[in-house]
C-alpha cells in the first residue's frame, strides 16, 4: 500500500476487503469518498431524533407549517452546508461560501422536492376554499338584490325581501364558512400525516447526499476524486444486473461475477447487501465487514433476516409462546443478533398466561386451585339466585331469557347495566311497560330505580350487601337496604311479601358466602372473561383460560370498595350528559350511559327533518336558519351517542 496525492489533494492508502472468497481493491480516492460520506451520514444520525421530535409540534398548525416549513428544515440542512464549506476550505477551496453551495446542491435536493409536493396538496384546498368563497359572495350578491318592482309599494317589498334575503343568505354563508373551516383543517392534518415521513426522510437524505455536491464543488476548484462518486451510467447499470440477480434469471455460473461486478459499479447499492443477507446470511462476517466499509449499518440488515425467519405468532396458547421464544433465541444466535424485545415480550406473555391461570372473577389468587374454588363457589352462588327468583313463582319476575329484549335493552341503558354484566332476573315497574324503572338482579349486584322518585339510580354489588349490618326492612311496598337506598316496588305485578323474601334469602346467601374478599387484584387482569363469552354473559373457568383475551372492563361479578353507586349522574343537560357519555365512553368503551340505538337514531333525525320543513314552509324561510341553529348541538349530541354505541357494538359488545 502506497501514499499518494492528486492534485493537492492527500487520500488515503488503497484498502483490501475480503467479499465472496475473492480480494477486491478500493482505491484511494473512494476511501477518501467514504471518509466524506460519512461524515454527512453521521450528521444525519445525528440530526434525526431532533427531526422526529419537532416535525409534529410544526404539524400542529399546517398552513404556518405550509410558510415556514421550508426555513426550518434549513436550519437542519445548513449544517451539512456549513459542513461541506469546512471541508472546502480545508482543500484550499476558497471561493465557495454557505450561500454559495446551498443554493447548488439544493436544485435537486429531496426535501425541496417532497415538500413542494406537499405544498401542492395543500394549496388546492386553500384555492378550492377561495373559490367557494367567491361563490358565496355571489349569491349574497344575488340575494340582495333578487327582486324587482314598480311603483312605491313593490319597491318597499323588495327593499324588505332583499333584507331578509340578505340575512338568510348570511348565515348560511357563516355556517358554510364554519363547516368548510372543520373540514379543511381535518384535510390538512390528513395531508401533513401522509407526507410526515417522506418530509422528515427528505430532509435526512438531503444532509447526506450533499457530499456529491461537495465532490463536484472540488472538482470545480481543480480537485477532483477520479472515480469516487458513482455515476448515472454505472448506477444504472448495477441496478439493472442486481435486479436480474434477484429474480433469479442468472445462471448459477454467472452469480458470482455478477456480484463483484455490482461492487464494481455501485458500492453503496443497499439493497445488494440487504438480498444477499436475508436470503444467505453472512457466516464469514465478509458480508458485513464491506457493508460497513462503504457506511451501511449491519444491525438493520441483520434485524430483517431476524424478522424474516421468524415470522410471526398468534400468541393463542402458552406452549404456542414457549415455543416462539425458543425459536427465536436459536435464530438470534445463528444471526448473531440480539433479540432482546422479542424475548421480553414473550416473557411478560408467559407471566400474563400463568396469572390467567390464577384468577377468576378479576381476583388473582395465589394458586390455581384456589382460583378454581372461588369460581366453583360463584357459580353455586349464582345458581341460588335463580332458583330463590324461580321458588317466588312470580310471573312479572322475569327470569333470564324470559327478560323482554326491548325492557331489558331499555334498563341496560338508563341504569346503566354494562353489556358483559349478565342479569339474571328483572322486576319491571313502569306503568307501560317500557323496563326504564324497575329492579335488575344481575351477577354483579342489585341496580334499581324507582317510578315516583327523580332521584339518581341506585346501585348495590354483592359485596356490599353482605357487608349490611343487618337485613333489609319493608314497609308496604318499599324496602329499605339503607336511609339512602330504598326500592318501591309499586307498580311492578309482584307480590310485595314475595318480593321482600326474595330480598331476605338474597341478603343471607351473601351473609353466609365466603369468597367476599376486600382484595383488589394485583396488576389488575382485566381479560378474564373471552369476548365471546362477554357476549352470552357466561365467565370462563379458570381451566378453560389458555389464551390471551382482549382487554376489558372488572368482571361485573366482582366490585371494589367504590363501585357501590353508578359513576356518571343522571342530572345535567342533554348536551351535558352526552359529553360525559363520550368522554368516558372514548376511556373505557363500557360505559352505556348515554346509548342511542339505529332505530331511535333515524326516528330522532326524521322527526328533526319533517319539524324542519313544517317551519320553513310556515315561515317562507325566514325560521330556518333559526331552527337549524337551535338543533346542532341536540343533533351533534344524537349523533355522538350514535357513534359511541357503534363503538362498543363494533368492540364486542351488545
Amino acid at each position: 500500500m502506497s501514499k499518494q496525492k492528486t492534485d493537492n489533494i492527500s487520500v488515503s492508502e488503497t484498502h483490501e476487503l475480503s467479499v465472496f472468497g475473492e480480494k477486491m481493491t478500493v482505491s484511494p480516492e473512494r476511501v477518501e469518498y467514504n471518509r466524506l460520506r460519512k461524515l454527512f451520514a453521521e450528521l444525519s444520525e445525528k440530526q434525526c431524533p431532533q427531526i422526529e421530535a419537532e416535525i409534529d409540534k410544526q404539524g400542529e398548525d399546517v398552513d404556518a407549517f405550509r410558510r415556514s416549513g421550508d426555513a426550518w428544515a434549513r436550519g437542519f440542512i445548513n449544517g451539512a452546508a456549513d459542513l461541506a464549506v469546512d471541508v472546502l476550505m480545508s482543500k484550499g477551496c476558497y471561493d465557495f461560501d454557505k450561500e454559495t453551495f446551498v443554493k447548488k446542491y439544493l436544485d435537486a435536493s429531496p426535501w425541496e422536492r417532497r415538500f413542494a409536493e406537499f405544498c401542492t396538496e395543500i394549496d388546492a384546498i386553500d384555492s378550492a376554499e377561495s373559490d367557494r368563497e367567491e361563490a358565496r359572495k355571489a349569491r349574497t350578491f344575488e340575494a340582495k338584490n333578487r327582486w324587482s318592482g314598480v311603483g312605491d309599494e313593490a319597491i318597499k317589498e323588495a327593499d324588505n325581501r332583499n333584507f331578509w334575503g340578505g340575512v338568510n343568505q348570511g348565515i348560511a354563508n357563516t355556517v358554510g364558512r364554519g363547516f368548510y373551516a372543520i373540514a379543511n383543517s381535518m384535510s390538512k392534518d390528513k395531508i401533513f400525516k401522509k407526507h410526515r415521513d417522506s418530509l422528515v426522510k427528505g430532509i435526512q437524505l438531503t444532509v447526506r447526499t450533499a457530499v456529491d455536491e461537495l465532490v463536484d464543488c472540488l472538482a470545480a476548484n481543480g480537485h477532483p476524486l477520479p472515480g469516487a462518486k458513482v455515476d448515472k451510467e454505472s448506477r444504472e447499470k448495477a441496478e439493472r444486473i442486481f435486479n436480474n440477480l434477484k429474480s433469479g434469471k442468472l445462471p448459477p455460473e454467472a452469480e458470482h461475477g455478477a456480484r463483484m461486478q455490482i461492487l464494481a459499479l455501485n458500492p453503496y447499492l443497499f439493497d445488494f447487501y440487504e438480498h444477499i443477507y436475508l436470503n444467505e446470511g453472512d457466516k464469514s462476517g465478509e458480508l458485513c465487514e464491506t457493508a460497513a466499509f462503504f457506511g451501511f449499518s449491519m444491525e438493520q440488515l441483520k434485524e430483517a433476516a431476524f424478522k424474516k425467519q421468524l415470522g410471526t405468532c398468534e400468541f393463542k396458547t402458552a406452549e404456542d409462546t414457549e415455543a416462539y421464544r425458543a425459536k427465536a433465541e436459536r435464530i438470534g444466535k445463528e444471526l448473531r443478533y440480539d433479540p432482546k424485545e422479542v424475548l421480553a415480550d414473550c416473557d411478560a406473555r408467559l407471566k400474563r398466561f400463568e396469572e390467567l391461570t390464577r384468577t377468576t372473577l378479576n381476583i388473582l389468587y395465589e394458586t390455581r386451585e384456589a382460583a378454581q374454588a372461588a369460581y366453583g363457589d360463584r357459580q353455586a352462588f349464582y345458581r341460588g339466585i335463580e332458583a330463590t327468583v324461580k321458588a317466588a313463582d312470580q310471573e312479572k319476575f322475569y327470569l333470564n331469557e324470559a327478560i323482554p329484549p326491548k325492557r331489558l335493552a331499555n334498563a341496560r341503558a338508563v341504569f346503566p347495566i354494562h353489556a358483559q354484566e349478565t342479569v339474571i332476573a328483572f322486576v319491571d315497574t313502569t306503568l307501560f311497560g317500557s323496563g326504564k324503572t324497575g329492579l335488575a338482579v344481575s351477577r354483579w349486584g342489585m341496580r334499581w330505580a324507582n317510578l315516583a322518585e327523580k332521584s339518581p339510580v341506585k346501585a348495590m354489588s354483592w359485596e356490599a350487601f353482605a357487608k349490611l349490618p343487618e337485613c333489609p326492612k319493608r314497609v308496604k311496598s318499599r324496602i329499605d337496604f339503607s336511609s339512602e337506598a330504598i326500592y318501591d316496588n309499586a307498580g311492578s305485578g309482584v307480590d310485595d311479601e314475595k318480593m321482600f323474601g326474595v330480598i331476605k334469602e338474597l341478603y343471607d346467601f351473601c351473609k353466609a358466602a365466603t369468597f367476599f374478599t376486600d382484595r383488589s387484584p394485583e396488576e389488575p387482569p382485566e381479560d378474564t372473561v373471552a369476548e365471546s363469552e362477554m357476549i352470552s354473559g357466561q365467565e370462563a373457568a379458570p381451566d378453560a383460560v389458555k389464551s390471551e383475551k382482549p382487554k376489558t372492563s372488572p368482571d361485573p361479578g366482582t366490585s371494589t370498595a367504590n363501585e357501590e353507586t353508578p359513576t356518571i349522574a343522571m342530572s345535567g343537560s342533554m348536551f351535558q350528559r352526552c359529553r360525559a357519555t363520550y368522554i368516558d365512553g372514548m376511556k373505557k368503551y363500557v360505559d352505556f350511559k348515554g346509548r342511542m340505538a339505529t332505530e331511535d337514531y333515524v326516528r330522532f333525525l326524521v322527526v328533526n327533518c319533517i319539524v324542519g320543513v313544517v317551519v320553513t314552509i310556515i315561515s317562507c324561510g325566514t325560521l330556518a336558519p333559526v331552527y337549524i341553529a337551535a338543533t346542532i348541538l341536540p343533533v351533534a349530541s344524537a349523533t355522538v351517542r350514535r357513534l359511541n354505541d357503534f363503538k362498543l357494538k363494533k368492540d364486542g359488545f351488545k
